[in-house]
This record gives C-alpha cells, structure tokens and sequence, in this order.
C-alpha cells in the first residue's frame, strides 16, 4: 500500500494557533484583511497627527508674525469733545466753544493700537492727518472774512504708551461749521498701516472769531455788536442758554480773559493751517439751525 505525502508550498502561513493554513483557506484571507486594516488606520493615524503638528505649527508661525504688528481690524480711533462744565445747555447746534490755545474746550482724537491677537502695541508712531471745510456763521459782520483754523500743522505724529493708547488734542479758531476729514495711520509696520479714515461735521463757536489763531481786538470788533444787541448765536459762549442765544455780562466774563490774556495757537498763526471755506449752500450753517 502507497502512501500519499501532501507537499505544502513555501508561502504557507501559518495561523495563529500555529498549524499550517492553506493560501485558499478564507480564514487566511480574513486574517490578512485585517492586518491590511490596521495598518491603514496607522497610516491615517499618522497623517492626522501630521496634519494636527503642522497646523499647529503653522498657527504658530503666523501668531509670531502677526504679533506687535498694528491691526485695523482690532485698532480703534475716536473722537472726544471736552466741554467746559457750567456752560449752559448742550444742544444739537453747538458741538464746542474752542479757544486757540486749547485750554477751554477741546477736541481729542483718541487711538489705541493692537495687533491682529488683539493685544496693544507699545511704542507704535502713528500720524494724525487732518483736512476740511469751513462755513462761517452768517450772524457776524462780513462772515466773508471769516475762516476756519486748525491749530498745528495737518500731519502731526504721537507715540503709543505701554496700553497702545494715544491722544492728539485738538484746537483752532473760526466760528462756523467744521466739516473735518481725518486719517489715523500707524508708522511701526512697513508697509504703514491705516487704522481708521473719519469725517466728522461740528458747529463751533469761537473766541477767535475769525479764524486768525489768536484772539484780539479783531475778534472784539465781532463780539461786541452782539453784545450791544444782546441776541446772537455765534457770541453765544454758553452753548445754548435756557432763553435762547441771550448775550450778556456772563458772555463778556468768558470772553474778556481770552483777549486780555492774548489767546493763541500754542505755535503761533504759522504753526496752523486753513480749512477751505466755502460760502452758503455747501454745508448748512450753524446759527440757520438753531
């Protein structure tokens, strides 16, 4: 009697349990299948975290670059009007009543400087630049003779403090309607970014009448008709009293120390600059308002 002996090919696997598995055995297909399995999930493990490490990576890479560089999107710039306390009635037809020097009531243009996290940035030049119009008021003497003046020139650089902040006072002269255009630009970036562009109209009254940057005698040659009538709106220097533009004593005690005293832009006349005035029609005047 022969025997038969079974020849077992090279590439047999062998099971788990450790006897011999055909190739065509589907219990050796399956348990590759699986193994295949496994070692896709790896793979897609592995790419995941790649991708995970190198966004991570990236985000970084950006947050080094975007900090401490000024940010228009988280950058702010606003305007605030100091006013006198004690001056009668605000109302929508005066904004402010400026003396050349700055040391009655004032505007400021406030800036506060970040960078795209959102955090200030130190030591950032930022340039204020200022422009405009001018209608004078028709209640004066020849309002043609009139002009609006910004005191300083109309390209004026600060600094940011250690919180990104930043103030540029404003003052001037002209007793009328200032129609101002300004820009904030932060200089600490190349190229310079522009943080904010604003245009923003505001009836002013004046001690310095005629937009000259001082207050003298040429001032009181239109404040003192006014005073004689007792009525008026542009001598008005407490906004609006109770019974409607009354020009008084109370007006001449807050006007006389302003001439007396020689009030004028802090750099004089020619550390200033016109608005361009423009004659009825363009821009409505303060005193048709009221």
């Amino acid at each position: 009697m022969k025997r038969s002996f079974l020849v077992f090919p090279s590439r047999f696997t062998t099971a788990i349990s450790g006897l011999p598995v055909l190739p065509n055995d589907p219990g050796a297909g399956g348990h590759r299948e699986r193994k295949k399995g496994h070692a896709l999930q790896e793979v897609s493990a592995m790419k995941a975290t790649r991708f995970v490490l190198l966004a991570f990576a990236l985000f970084g890479s950006l947050a080094t670059a975007w900090a401490g560089l000024p940010c228009a999107a988280y950058s702010s710039a606003g305007m605030e009007l100091v006013r006198v306390s004690g001056t009668g009635i605000p109302c929508s037809t005066c904004d402010l009543v400026w003396a050349p020097s700055g040391n009655y009531e004032r505007m400021w243009i406030r800036v506060t400087v970040r960078d795209c996290l959102s955090e200030p940035v130190p030591s950032c030049e930022v340039r204020l630049d200022l422009s405009g119009l001018f209608d004078p008021n028709n209640d004066l003497l020849n309002p043609q003779n009139l002009n609006g003046r910004i005191c300083g020139t109309p390209s004026r650089t600060a600094v940011t403090g250690a919180d990104g902040a930043v103030g540029f006072m404003i003052s001037g002269g002209g007793a009328g309607r200032h129609a101002l255009h300004w820009v904030v630009t932060a200089l600490c970036a190349d190229p310079a970014v522009e943080l904010a562009a604003h245009d923003d109209t505001l009836c002013i009254k004046s001690f310095d009448f005629n937009g000259t940057g001082s207050v003298n005698f040429q001032d009181t040659y239109y404040f003192a008709p006014a005073v004689y009538r007792g009525s008026g709106y542009s001598a008005d220097f407490r906004h609006c009293s109770v019974s409607g533009n009354i020009i008084n004593f109370a007006d001449s005690f807050i006007y006389a120390p302003r001439v007396n005293g020689g009030d004028k832009c802090p750099g004089g006349a020619s550390e200033s600059f016109l608005l361009t005035r423009v004659i009825d029609g363009l821009l409505p005047d303060c005193d048709d308002i009221h």
